[in-house]
């Protein structure tokens, strides 16, 4: 675009225009009034505390364990030609030594079930004999005559049993495939394969019991056709709830304690993802089909997120959530809008492509691209405190670290993007001469300039103090981004120099 020379530069009052904040996140609506600085677009920089710093990371699992003395650390070596698919953590009680071990078990590529026992020395992992699936089970946790016992089932191979320690697992001669279950009042409540519309629950103090018994265990049966299949069981606030496709519903005692109502509850009018529901303390988190809700036991609302219509709006099993220390990890599919492919967006099988980092109580929020995330795990014990994503990067090959933020996926750095909408200056119609642009950034990156139809491309070093990048363009609409790929990041909100004219 080519402007007349009005005046000269020299006799223009210059003013300073200083960018909004970077912790406002995205703003996706377009309105000309929106501040000078307004995000357009973001992935993989942390952008909560108003300064763009490194964004998610993932690294080895690095453990610790320990004794009375002293603490240790180990790194876990998967077996050779493994990759993990899926994981599982819990920590069990041991009879013998009087204390909790922590049981680390995943299901690898090859069809097998390995375990690592945190809180010991040993990094290298043991196979579970005499199981094999060949899809991801579904993996549970319950007490068989007061011993804690791990479950795997699925509707294809059935239902196996392992007990801590031993070497094989036992398939269990039971017709009902659990795909969920949840222990309350001394029983379990389960899900199951082959009766969607129906919750299982199993004699007291025998978790495999589910003969019917009016009694002492059978069925509840929670009808369909409004609200979908049940899908989910959750215990929260001491209450027992049921996810199904389309409500929440609440289990309680009949007036007969002996058997079970079912209280509707209306939560929205969306499909519920229910592999992304976690209970966040207070309150219970999950994605529907437009957008994020939070719930209290009886009510939900959306949360409202700029993100929102970037999500992508289909039948999909593979939205995944996990929930640590305040923080709502939440793994879906975007669209960026951009008409690029990053990382496991190029793989033919990717199903999730960025997953986002949400404060549950100020509801600031980061958002990372690039990884397929398939299941959040949560570890805690007395040692260690972190969550574990099993993924997909740039190879069709699933594997699993924990989740940090330092800019890298296993010591190779992570590509991260910022970029504002383009902006009048408060100026609409009228031409500007754009002086120069101030901001401080500690590593190289990328600087962008758009001038209506223009890019210009600076490579800037990293310092510790402000720089001031010398532009001298003319342009009615202004923007600007960063790119890099670079760690340790840190850069702030820029102050934009520019005079305008008159005419």
């Amino acid at each position: 675009m080519i402007y007349n020379n009005y005046l000269d530069k020299d006799i223009l009052k210059f003013k300073e225009i200083k960018a909004i904040s970077f912790d406002e996140g995205m703003i996706k609506k377009t309105n000309s009034n929106l501040p000078f600085g307004t995000c357009e677009s973001v992935y993989n920089f942390d952008f909560s505390s108003g300064v763009l710093k490194d964004g998610i990371g993932i690294s080895d699992i690095e453990v610790q364990y320990g004794n009375e003395s002293e603490l240790y650390t180990k790194t876990l070596v998967l077996p050779n030609y493994s990759y993990a698919r899926s994981c599982f953590f819990s920590r069990c009680w041991n009879a013998v030594t009087k204390s909790y071990s922590s049981y680390y078990i995943f299901h690898a590529s090859n069809n097998k079930f390995y375990y690592n026992i945190f809180n010991s020395n040993n990094s290298e992992f043991i196979e579970i004999g005499n199981i094999e699936y060949s899809y991801m089970p579904n993996m549970m946790i319950t007490k068989i005559q007061g011993k804690d016992n791990f479950l795997f089932s699925n509707s294809g191979t059935g239902m196996y049993m392992w007990s801590p320690r031993s070497e094989n697992a036992n398939y269990v001669n039971n017709t009902y495939r659990i795909t969920d279950m949840c222990i309350y009042n001394n029983r379990n409540f389960a899900t199951f394969e082959l009766d969607k519309q129906s919750i299982l629950y199993s004699q007291e103090f025998n978790p495999l019991n589910f003969k019917l018994n009016k009694d002492e265990s059978g069925y509840i049966d929670i009808p369909y056709e409004i609200y979908g299949k049940c899908n989910k069981v959750i215990v929260f606030k001491d209450e027992l709830y049921v996810i199904r496709d389309f409500n929440i519903a609440k289990i309680v005692k009949g007036t007969d304690k002996k058997n079970f109502e079912v209280e509707q509850l209306n939560v929205c009018n969306s499909r519920i993802y229910y592999n992304t529901v976690c209970v966040c303390d207070d309150k219970i988190m999950f994605l529907a089909s437009d957008g994020i809700y939070e719930f209290d036991g009886n009510n939900a609302k959306k949360i409202p997120f700029e993100f929102d219509n970037m999500i992508g709006q289909k039948d999909t099993d593979y939205y995944t959530a996990g929930y640590l220390d305040g923080i709502y990890y939440l793994s879906f599919k975007v669209d960026f809008g951009d008409n690029t492919k990053f990382l496991c967006e190029n793989l033919s099988t990717v199903q999730n492509n960025a997953f986002v980092k949400i404060d549950v109580k100020t509801y600031k929020y980061s958002i990372f691209r690039g990884l397929d995330v398939r299941q959040f795990v949560v570890v805690k014990d007395q040692y260690n405190n972190f969550m574990i994503a099993t993924y997909k990067m740039n190879v069709d090959l699933p594997t699993c670290g924990i989740v940090n933020i330092s800019g890298n996926i296993k010591q190779n750095p992570l590509g991260k993007f910022w970029v504002s909408k383009m902006s009048d200056l408060g100026y609409p119609g009228k031409v500007k001469f754009i002086k120069d642009i101030k901001f401080i950034t500690k590593s190289d990156i990328k600087l962008k300039i758009y001038l209506d139809d223009k890019v210009k491309i600076f490579n800037i070093k990293g310092k510790n103090k402000i720089q001031k990048i010398k532009i001298n363009e003319k342009a009615n609409l202004f923007g600007f981004g960063f790119e890099t790929e670079q760690n340790n990041c840190y850069i702030t909100n820029p102050t934009l120099t520019v005079g305008v004219y008159d005419r």
